[in-house]
């Protein structure tokens, strides 16, 4: 005779199953939202590391728990409450199966714009290279322009920004810098921009040819965004040297600075371009440099009373732990205003060589400008030139010059 324990043994036994059932569940999935993060692009967290093979069957023949799982999400992603569909999208990104990417692009037209967020993000963990142009056409069109709630709408876009960066994708670049440029966008401009950073090299093709038609405002925002990838910017940026756009140039010119020493050739070539600006501009990028190479050529730009103040600030860049090479340009009057850079650098073994100067070649110009140097050497050459020429020293308000030593 059975007893009544024993009668009610096969159903607790049942229950306990389906506890336990329950619990690995749970158990499962909390790994898999772990496991997700860490999963590679394409890599499948399903039933296979379950010991089920492909296939999604586990041993023995059941389905597999977390394939279930998965084509639940997609389900739900499809047919769910507004909530349950977002909650969804986030999901199927953390179980980093690249099965779900069909249904994730067509979660980008879902009429929430919560649930096009979690699916453009997802989309970005996935890094699946199919979902390339729904994620373009979900940005193509500006938030404000959505009949819904813009907040949402620039979550989503923005979201869709980050994941084309994640892509890796180089047709995403000529729309990454239009949003980069617009200081009218809603979108996160600089967000556009890390998000071309992270495509790498293969976007410098791209930039370079906005920055060929960029406007003054753009073209300096480019340049410095080519040169953020390192030598593969390098060809692009000497050769927006010669583009017609004096923007252009100049946002080359100043881009340059960053190669160091390899950039001495093209810049001292832009010392002797048809603007004034990109002459000044080259001229602050081999300052920043700090290579010789340019001295002569700099030297020549002090003559010009446009290009002399940066002229001047390189020189001294170059020249300030040896002002000795720049002593020579004192000998002859076409050069002799090389007296400037030499006067703020003050350099002591430079004074004599400079008083000979304004004995040789003097004018006003440099007389003031030793008058009020701070030197007392040099302040009493001058003082000699100007009684030697009809001059007479008066109190001013202040002269326009240079300060012993200011470097």
């Amino acid at each position: 005779m059975i007893g009544a324990d024993e009668r009610q043994r096969p159903a607790m036994r049942v229950a306990a199953l389906l506890v336990l059932l329950c619990v690995a569940a749970s158990t499962l999935l909390g790994a898999c939202e772990e496991a997700g993060a860490s999963a590679g692009p394409g890599e499948s967290l399903g039933s296979s590391q379950l010991g089920g093979g492909g296939s999604g069957v586990a041993p023995g023949g059941g389905a597999g728990i977390m394939t279930s799982f998965l084509e639940a999400q997609i389900a739900a992603l499809r047919d769910g409450t507004r909530t349950e569909r977002a909650d969804a999208a986030k999901a199927l990104g953390q179980l980093g199966d690249r099965a779900a990417v069909p249904a994730l692009i067509t979660a980008l037209g879902d009429e929430s714009w919560t649930v096009r967020e979690g699916a453009a993000t997802a989309l970005g963990v996935l890094r699946d290279p199919a979902a390339i142009d729904a994620l373009l056409a979900l940005i193509a069109v500006e938030p404000s322009q959505a009949a819904t709630d813009d907040a949402a709408a620039v979550g989503a876009c923005d979201a869709a920004v980050t994941a084309l960066g994640l892509l890796g994708d180089t047709r995403a670049v000529p729309r990454l810098v239009a949003i980069a440029l617009d200081d009218g966008t809603a979108l996160d401009r600089a967000g556009a921009e890390a998000a071309i950073v992270e495509i790498g090299p293969g976007a410098v093709a791209g930039i370079a040819t906005a920055l060929t038609r960029a406007s003054s405002g753009n073209a300096a925002m480019l340049a410095q965004l080519i040169a953020r990838f390192g030598d593969p910017g390098f060809g692009p940026l000497v050769k927006a040297l010669s583009n017609k756009s004096t923007a252009v140039r100049v946002a080359a010119a100043t881009a340059l600075d960053a190669y160091g020493a390899r950039a001495g050739k093209p810049l001292i070539v832009a010392l002797g371009d048809r603007t004034t600006a990109v002459r000044v501009a080259a001229a602050h990028s081999l300052g920043v440099i700090g290579a010789t190479g340019p001295t002569a050529a700099l030297v020549k730009l002090l003559s010009t009373r446009a290009t002399r103040n940066a002229a001047v600030n390189a020189l001294v860049a170059i020249h300030r732990d040896n002002a000795t090479p720049l002593v020579k340009y004192l000998r002859s009057r076409a050069t002799v205003m090389v007296y400037r850079p030499l006067i703020r650098i003050g350099q002591a073994n430079t004074v004599s060589a400079l008083v000979k100067a304004i004995r040789s070649f003097g004018d006003k110009t440099m007389g003031e400008t030793y008058l009020n140097c701070g030197n007392p050497t040099l302040e009493k050459a001058a003082r000699a030139w100007g009684t030697a020429h009809g001059y007479v020293v008066v109190p001013s308000g202040g002269v326009d010059g240079e300060s012993w030593g200011a470097h």
